[in-house]
């Protein structure tokens, strides 16, 4: 009898260590899922963060090529204007050359 008691004892403790290791064992692959989860979350947010900042550069770039096309055009028509002027004058100047104006 003491024999079957010492052997169900033994049983119990090698269940209750099996049961020990197991829950370990779960808990260190909860863990390494839950590393892993965090990882890739910050790797989500590193990646949002970077897609936003060269959506901004690209942003800022277009508006830095949108204002240098504006400049340009604006460039053009004072030259535009210029020339205009200048014909204009040349046309007053003639006017008055041959005593018309």
């Amino acid at each position: 009898m003491n024999r079957d008691k010492r052997e169900q004892d033994h049983k119990l403790e090698l269940d209750a260590q099996r049961e020990l290791i197991l829950k370990q064992e779960s808990n260190k692959l909860t863990q390494a899922v839950d590393e892993a989860r965090a990882q890739e979350k910050e790797k989500s947010n590193v990646e949002i963060q970077l897609s936003k900042s060269k959506a901004a550069g690209s942003a800022k770039k277009e508006e830095e090529e949108e204002g240098k096309k504006t400049v340009a055009q604006a460039e053009v028509e004072d030259k535009k204007v210029e020339k205009v002027e200048k014909e204009e004058e040349t046309d007053t100047q003639h006017a008055i050359s041959k005593g018309g104006v």
